[in-house]
């Protein structure tokens, strides 16, 4: 009775939630949002690569010591990174070593 491929868990939402809502559709950021992913220009790539995993490595950081927590990091309260001699990029290298090693 009723679909074999969807398990208990799927009906429940909890492995793959939104594949059978009305709504799963693409989401729609806006740039206050998400600002790397709006950057445009011949330095786009770079901006949005060092922007990316700086985030990642603030998110770990905000995961293992939960000190600075906002209730919103939209509108840039994490500024872009936008060339490889920004020290933040450090924080980069760190997280990536560490996820290495």
């Amino acid at each position: 009775k009723g679909d074999p491929d969807i398990s208990a868990w799927d009906s429940a939402g909890t492995v793959r939630p939104g594949v059978y809502s009305e709504s799963s559709c693409k989401p729609n950021f806006l740039q206050v949002e998400n600002p790397a992913r709006f950057v445009r220009g011949p330095d786009a790539r770079t901006i949005q690569t060092l922007t990316w995993n700086y985030l990642l490595a603030v998110n770990f950081q905000l995961l293992v010591f939960p000190l600075t927590l906002s209730a919103d990091y939209s509108h840039d309260t994490i500024p872009l990174l936008r060339d490889w001699s920004d020290p933040r990029n450090f924080a980069s290298v760190c997280l990536w070593g560490l996820l290495v090693t």
